[in-house]
């Protein structure tokens, strides 16, 4: 008994130290964590852990709502392709469709081939695309839902062999090749390859999506000489006939002219999940419409399309994010600028079709984009114009809810001599820049304006243009100093039109305010408008014009008076104007020659 009680005291002893030690480490810990720089280890990781929860999920939040908001951005250089509202004529099997396809707004969008940017793939379509993706409702939507980022990482099948591609055109041609569907798919594939009228036998190919090479193998077998196979995840082909692209390698390929032109092009089963963010995609309501699109672009004159997709003749209808189901109501749109030449089989229906070479005339109406609704913005006492022309102009007419035209408007907003008239004083106007890639900035800046991505003539229907920034301008007319500052000198064609035909369409005639900033133009558009000018068809109160010639460096004097002489010269002759002042950006030095612009005021 003894021998117990004494064990019985050492064990209430031990308890008591091991609480007392429990409680001391306790309030050592709390306090710990009350005084700045002392944290424990498992504190720091909880928080951590915390802070990057909540990262993720703000990073998630954010490249949702980016994705989104470039619908916008896509849907402006898709135009009338992604509207899905056109009135087709009947076809074959259905409607036929023709719209003007914008082939360099869409390979230079860089949003359409953007992924999602999110940890997993959406699960729903976000309430405000809705109505994009379902057509105006005119599609039913259930859930069928996959989560495989693709985009931009290594395919399934990373490397292809020539022995496994060999194999496969030997599985081919004796009817047993299994491809990715079964048999009897891959032969519905082969049989739409020996109906196209042109394009395969001997022929450039471009297959768009494929994650085994199947497609190509059939490709081959059916007499291509060569293969490019477009496709999310990178691949490396050793097959010689064959080679592989993932989409911005594709889309600057094309920008830079070393694509070349395919004779035909096929898909099956792959056109159907573009856009619905299964691979990692960004969301794209007409992700597989711009995708056909695109291949129309590339594809040579009567080139052939062979494509596979799900198919409901009576029931289109969308499995989100697995794919889109294909009938009356899509396929036309699916199949925009593509004549139907013949209708297979198989549970993902080959249809063959041959290019549709449609040149398409397009409209003043297409370029001019009307004024977005005017917002108060925080800044409006804010200048850009480099010499003070925006101030001058306002000082000389004091007017408020005038009407500008800024011609060489650049980005709307860098160097603008308008857009504070338009924030300050109520101003609305007309921009016109023909650098369609500065038309862009344009348009998200939403101003309160007139946009015009073209430029003016009354002789040209289309003009040469280069692309540079703020020194960009018509070939035959940029100044050659200015010249020596582009490093690429990227040419574009460009449309042009008159401005009395411009001005008629927007319903003014009377202008307050005329920015003239054009690299070596002016006189040629002076002249273009010289008769209006004197008729009275146009009327212009006040204009700035830039006449300093810049070599990057310094002024070229004798050029810069050069043009300062026909200035005058053009504003004598016409008549009814007096020059009021010339502007310089560099202070105290507004002699002839000198300056940067030059005011002329209707008497």
């Amino acid at each position: 008994m003894m021998c117990c009680k004494r064990f019985q005291r050492k064990k209430v002893v031990h308890v008591t130290l091991v609480i007392l030690f429990v409680c001391i480490y306790k309030v050592i810990y709390n306090n710990s964590l009350k005084i700045p720089g002392i944290q424990t280890r498992r504190n720091s990781a909880e928080e951590s852990f915390k802070l990057e929860k909540i990262t993720d999920t703000k990073t998630e939040a954010k490249s949702l709502h980016e994705s989104l908001d470039t619908v916008e951005y896509i849907r402006k250089d898709c135009g009338k392709l992604c509207e899905t509202n056109a009135i087709g004529v009947p076809g074959p099997y259905f409607s036929q469709i023709t719209v003007p396809i914008d082939c360099d707004a869409l390979f230079k969008n860089e949003y359409i081939d953007r992924g999602h940017g999110l940890s997993i793939a959406p699960k729903t379509i976000p309430n405000h695309l809705h109505t994009d993706f379902t057509m105006n409702n005119r599609l039913n939507v259930s859930l069928w839902y996959f989560n495989q980022a693709y985009l931009g990482k290594t395919a399934k099948i990373a490397v292809w062999t020539e022995q496994l591609i060999e194999n496969y055109i030997s599985l081919a041609k004796d009817n047993k090749l299994e491809g990715t569907y079964g048999i009897s798919e891959t032969n519905a594939l082969r049989d739409g390859l020996k109906h196209a009228p042109v394009g395969i036998m001997n022929g450039r190919v471009l297959v768009i999506g494929s994650e085994i090479p199947w497609v190509e193998a059939c490709a081959l077998e059916a007499g291509a000489s060569e293969v490019v196979t477009l496709e999310y995840g990178k691949i490396v082909s050793k097959h010689p006939k064959i080679k592989t692209m993932i989409p911005d390698h594709f889309r600057k390929s094309y920008l830079n002219q070393t694509l070349g032109r395919f004779d035909a092009i096929v898909s099956f089963s792959s056109i159907e999940h573009s856009g619905l963010g299964r691979y990692g995609d960004g969301l794209n309501p007409w992700g597989d419409i711009i995708a056909i699109a695109r291949g129309w672009c590339v594809t040579k004159d009567e080139g052939s399309l062979i494509i596979g997709v799900q198919y409901s003749y009576e029931m289109d209808h969308i499995k989100f994010n697995a794919g889109r189901w294909y009938g009356k109501i899509r396929y036309p749109y699916l199949a925009t600028n593509w004549k139907q030449h013949y209708r297979g089989h198989g549970r993902q229906r080959v249809h063959v079709f041959t290019k549709i070479n449609v040149n398409f005339t397009r409209t003043l109406g297409y370029y001019l984009k009307k004024p977005n609704p005017y917002f108060p913005v925080n800044n409006s006492d804010k200048h850009y114009s480099q010499a003070h022309q925006d101030k001058t102009m306002y000082k000389i007419s004091q007017k408020k809810n005038g009407f500008f035209i800024e011609m060489g408007a650049y980005n709307g907003q860098t160097f603008s001599n308008t857009l504070w008239l338009e924030r300050k004083h109520n101003w609305t106007g007309l921009l016109i820049e023909a650098n369609p890639d500065l038309c862009r900035q344009i348009d998200a800046l939403k101003r309160h304006a007139w946009r015009l991505c073209a430029c003016i003539s009354d002789t040209l229907t289309k003009t040469d243009f280069i692309q540079c920034g703020a020194v960009g301008g018509m070939a035959s007319e940029l100044d050659n100093d200015p010249i020596q500052m582009i490093k690429t000198k990227r040419k574009i064609s460009v449309p042009c039109f008159d401005m009395a035909e411009v001005l008629d369409q927007i319903g003014v005639h009377h202008i307050d305010y005329f920015s003239l900033d054009v690299e070596g133009s002016e006189m040629i558009i002076l002249e273009s408008i010289r008769n209006k000018l004197i008729s009275g068809k146009i009327v212009v109160n006040i204009w700035s014009i830039e006449y300093r010639t810049w070599d990057g460096k310094k002024n070229i004097l004798n050029k810069s008076l050069q043009k300062l002489q026909n200035l005058r010269i053009f504003f004598k002759n016409i008549g009814g104007y007096v020059e009021h002042s010339q502007l310089n950006n560099e202070p105290n030095d507004n002699r002839d020659g000198m300056a940067l612009d030059v005011v002329f005021v209707r008497t």
